[in-house]
């Protein structure tokens, strides 16, 4: 049994790759980058389990197979950080014609399996020299060189490419990206002269080590993506409808956790690869009316036939760069829950909080559709507070603020509930009565003057109104709008003298 440091730390290298690819299992699915990495620290993990149990034993046969694991494992070990590599500097997933990078490592795996039917590869050896850190049982052949090159060329292409990498701008990890390149540039060096001038006894335990820890540094250093992961994660599952996620055979692949618990009410779990058809075509969900189709989406009404709950059903097919339907979201919208949420957010839209009436942006929806046949002749009344700078300049904003409130009530006091109060302006306002002629407008501008006076304010309350009346649909809006501004002002120039 050998017992000496470059024992110790193979040891030590074999326990984090262990605990490094149970934390990064746990994450898999957040980051694109991160599976093949797993594969990497999987390899190192077997390399080094491999030379710790070579410290266990003396019998030349045992120390041989474990010799065709560590030889195989070392190709896999260049392929996977190479993919690794490709992904997380190009941030897209590994092109199909880069898996044929993978004929040389599996052929050394093949052919170590193999080893003592041929000796393409590595043979034993009753009679071992001193190579490789220990009197090791084996005669190399001519694959083993071919696969100690070919492991190095994609080990220099994967340190090149994080090299590019780091030096762009917004890279937030570039010491530990850089650190990574440079690590494996020095390995490729050594392991070299290594060979050329058949020195064996680098420690690449250390090597090993220093390849584990940086290796996951560079993940969970960069705050980015890491960061984007976890908030398509939270975007996800912070939504109150169900979300379903179909690969491009119609197989779920991922669902949040309302869908989940959704279908599980509804008698029918959900799992992973379960077809669409399975999930929606039952006497559960009926579709409603027609298919509304567009270009990468279709969408339809349906109802769940037990308990009478509406839904809005989307599909949205997503594609990859060369437009191919690689897969297929499905979004579920409670009517009852979504009816509600718009009433909600119109009102926010449309509403003026400060004087609880609408808005400018719904009067501009609200103008053409108010011109109508029954509704004329139309009232405009333009109506601007007066002295409002006196009052927020002497008493301040919130002073100001209760005096616009107050004004307005005077006005919604003087006219009916379907008329329309909208305001326009600071304190400025417009409203749109149905049906009365100019002498009913005269009278109600006099009755909005007289309540002013019953105001008990350490400010006077007043304001100007301007009347235009609007009688038939040809009739401009705003030119009649303008009539109305420009009788207000006049009104209002008319106190001042």
């Amino acid at each position: 049994m050998i017992l000496n440091l470059s024992f110790f730390i193979r040891l030590l290298n074999t326990i984090l790759s262990f605990v490094y690819v149970l934390l990064l299992y746990t994450r898999r699915k957040r980051l694109l980058h991160i599976n093949n990495l797993i594969y990497y620290l999987l390899c190192i993990l077997l390399w080094n389990a491999s030379y710790v149990f070579l410290g266990f034993t003396t019998s030349k046969h045992i120390i041989f197979l474990y010799c065709r694991i560590i030889y195989s494992v070392v190709p896999l070990t260049a392929l996977f950080i190479f993919y690794f590599g490709i992904e997380y500097s190009l941030q897209k997933r590994v092109s199909k014609i880069l898996y044929l990078a993978a004929i040389i490592p599996l052929a050394s795996v093949l052919l170590s399996i193999t080893a003592p039917l041929q000796h393409w590869f590595i043979s034993f050896n009753a009679f071992p020299k001193l190579i490789f850190w220990d009197r090791l049982p084996v005669v190399f052949g001519f694959w083993f060189y071919i696969h100690v090159v070919y492991s190095y060329i994609l080990t220099l292409i994967t340190c090149i490419l994080l090299f590019i990498t780091a030096k762009k701008n917004e890279v937030k990890n570039r010491p530990i990206l850089l650190s990574l390149s440079i690590l494996l540039f020095l390995f490729v060096i050594v392991n070299c002269l290594a060979i050329i001038f058949e020195q064996y006894h680098f420690h690449f335990e250390l090597f090993h080590f220093m390849f584990i820890n940086i290796s996951y540094l560079v993940i969970f250093s960069d705050e980015d993506n890491v960061s984007l992961s976890f908030m398509k994660k939270d975007l996800i599952e912070a939504s109150n409808f169900p979300i379903l996620f179909f690969n491009a055979h119609d197989e779920l692949l991922e669902s949040n956790s309302i869908a989940k618990n959704y279908f599980f009410q509804l008698g029918m779990p959900i799992e992973k690869y379960k077809k669409i058809s399975d999930i929606f075509c039952n006497n559960r969900l009926i579709k409603l009316g027609e298919e509304k189709i567009e270009s990468n989406s279709k969408s339809y009404c349906c109802k769940d036939t037990e308990n009478d709950c509406l839904f809005y059903f989307q599909c949205i097919n997503v594609y990859n760069k060369k437009h191919k339907v690689v897969g297929k979201i499905i979004n579920l919208y409670d009517l009852e829950t979504l009816n509600p949420l718009i009433s909600q957010l119109q009102k926010e839209a449309y509403q003026d909080n400060l004087c609880n009436c609408f808005n400018r942006s719904y009067l501009n929806i609200q103008k053409e559709k108010f011109l109508k046949p029954e509704n004329f002749p139309i009232s405009l009344f333009v109506i601007d507070i007066d002295g409002l700078k006196n009052v927020n300049d002497d008493f301040g904003h919130k002073t100001g603020d209760v005096y616009i409130q107050t004004a307005v009530e005077i006005i919604k006091k003087s006219i009916r509930i379907n008329d329309l109060l909208f305001r326009i302006g600071g304190d400025e306002f417009l409203v749109l009565i149905p049906n009365m002629d100019i002498e009913a407008a005269k009278r109600l501008s006099e009755k909005m003057h007289e309540k002013t006076k019953e105001c008990n304010m350490p400010y006077p309350v007043s304001f100007s109104v301007g009347i235009s009346i609007i009688e038939d649909v040809k009739d401009d809006f705003d030119t009649h709008f303008k009539i109305a501004d420009d009788n207000m002002y006049k009104t209002k120039l008319s106190k001042k003298e």
